[in-house]
């Protein structure tokens, strides 16, 4: 072989390489950017969600005195037991956001900040939850929320044990509201 023919050979393997090592990833959820207010959410607990006023977009979900508030959707994965997601919400709590410091609702758990699997279905002491269910339990994302700044939270769920999963977005009784600005689940393959 010629010196030219062996830099082009080379050059294909290298970039063949490259294109294997990409890891491509797809949205998950309808209406994540929020468009279209509450469409293609399943809301449930007693707070009062509502379009962002004009000229903002998102979700307001404004608190419950007593009562968590649950934003769901079903997701479908690719494959049973490979499956790894990203999870990305902007939101932005206000300035007057309180979590209620006592609730009949709370499980007797003070998690920190973190990632934690569980095989009931708890309501721990948190700001801002994210859970996946995955297979006879639960993958738990719990965040603490900053009154009146935007915050990015990101997480990430591996080994999905289940090809149709419920994501949800869990807000504790509380004061004041959170605006939810984007939500993104993508699949990792």
């Amino acid at each position: 072989m010629n010196k030219p023919t062996i830099k082009l050979l080379a050059l294909a393997l290298t970039i063949s390489g490259l294109v294997t090592q990409v890891s491509f990833a797809y949205e998950l959820l309808n209406n994540g950017d929020l468009p279209s207010g509450r469409s293609g959410w399943k809301i449930e607990g007693n707070s009062n969600v509502e379009p962002a006023a004009a000229p903002d977009k998102g979700l307001v979900v404004n608190l419950n005195a007593r009562h968590w508030t649950y934003l769901r959707q079903e997701i479908r994965l690719n494959k049973k037991g490979q499956s790894a997601i990203n999870i990305k919400v902007e939101l932005q709590a206000s300035p007057d956001f309180k979590r209620a410091q006592k609730s009949d609702e709370y499980a007797d758990l003070d998690w920190e900040e973190g990632n934690y699997g569980w095989t009931g279905n708890v309501n721990p002491k948190c700001d801002f939850m994210v859970t996946v269910s995955n297979g006879g339990g639960w993958d738990y994302r719990t965040r603490k929320l900053k009154p009146g700044q935007p915050q990015t939270i990101t997480a990430d769920v591996q080994k999905l044990k289940v090809e149709r999963s419920v994501f949800t977005l869990a807000l504790p009784p509380g004061e004041g509201s959170v605006t939810l600005r984007l939500v993104s689940v993508k699949l990792r393959d």
